[in-house]
């Protein structure tokens, strides 16, 4: 069980819902991604736990919602990696899709995720909770 060591921070059945959530987002990613090296496993599991943890911390505590939180962000990082090692080739399609960044703008942000929020907030005048979305949302798309 990956939260043993949070005992003392949770009552039981706090314990129950954040293993019963890790345990079904794993059940989800491995449907989904059956071919995971020993390492990207232990290291997804390693996200995925920590994830649910820091939501749990927040104050979330339904199974379902665990869920979902843990599979947004661990998906939302996978792809957000490929889109930073081709950050030049991803560069066309952000300008089409946030057509105020400038190329300046880009090279800026050169990959990095919350330098390119910002500067979307920067731009548009967006708060941090749309663009956050609005960015899952494109990642969706890849």
């Amino acid at each position: 069980m990956p939260f043993r060591d949070y005992s003392p921070f949770f009552l039981p059945e706090e314990l129950d819902a954040l293993t019963a959530a890790f345990e079904a987002a794993w059940q989800h990613l491995r449907l989904n991604r059956p071919t995971l090296s020993a390492e990207q496993e232990r290291l997804l599991k390693r996200n995925l736990a920590q994830i649910i943890l820091d939501s749990a911390r927040n104050g979330t505590r339904d199974v379902e919602e665990l869920k979902e939180i843990a599979l947004r962000h661990v998906s939302g990082r996978s792809h957000w990696d490929r889109i930073a090692r081709n950050w030049k080739q991803f560069r066309d399609e952000i300008k089409h899709k946030w057509g105020k960044l400038t190329d300046e703008d880009l090279i800026a942000i050169n990959g990095r995720r919350k330098r390119f929020e910002g500067k979307i907030q920067e731009r548009y005048g967006y708060a941090e909770d749309r663009v956050r979305k609005d960015v899952d949302d494109w990642l969706k798309t890849f």
